[in-house]
């Protein structure tokens, strides 16, 4: 298993270990951002590097987070904070997730309203169509137009929905981590 190769395993404990190796506390947070540590975006790097290291560990397998840092650094009250701060950011991205799905479902809803309603009059339109070219051009402009609304929600059902399901399942296993510091 690839996973195996690149972070640590008990197997024990059934646990995989995310380790991040740091010099201080202030470089798991994004370096513009001014906000309490609480409150705190994590670092793009880190946040994709968990991001990407969550899909390659099995969900069966429990995951931590371990920070490393120097010893010389060690502040009780910062790591409540960070582990704190991961938290929030994990909450906070799930929440985006969630808004993310409510706002597809409504396109879903508009396409397939709209596709259907496009296909309908498409039908009535059928019956005034004659030999006239720029009635025929329109009645096939709404034909492909309603398809394509149609066409629309299903992609939009089988794949859009399943990759925002897969993004919230992982974001919730990473609030779900286990965050421990280590001091080399």
């Amino acid at each position: 298993m690839v996973y195996e190769n690149s972070y640590r395993i008990d197997k024990n404990k059934n646990v995989v270990f995310i380790d991040i190796n740091l010099n201080f506390y202030r470089e798991i947070y994004n370096e513009w951002d001014f906000s309490p540590f609480i409150n705190r975006d994590l670092d793009d790097d880190l946040f994709e590097y968990l991001e990407n290291s969550i899909l390659e560990i099995p969900k069966n397998k429990n995951v931590e987070i371990v920070i490393h840092i120097p010893k010389k650094m060690k502040n009780s009250q910062k790591e409540i904070n960070c582990k704190n701060g991961f938290k929030n950011y994990f909450g906070y991205q799930i929440r985006k997730v969630q808004t993310s799905v409510k706002d597809i479902r409504k396109r879903m809803m508009l396409s397939i309203v709209f596709g259907l309603f496009l296909v309908f009059t498409e039908s009535i339109l059928q019956k005034y169509v004659t030999n006239n070219s720029y009635l025929s051009l329109l009645n096939e402009g709404i034909t492909i137009g309603g398809w394509f609304f149609i066409w629309d929600f299903f992609a939009t059902l089988s794949y859009k929905q399943m990759e925002i399901y897969s993004k919230k399942k992982n974001l919730i296993r990473l609030n779900a981590a286990k965050i421990s510091f280590k001091y080399k």
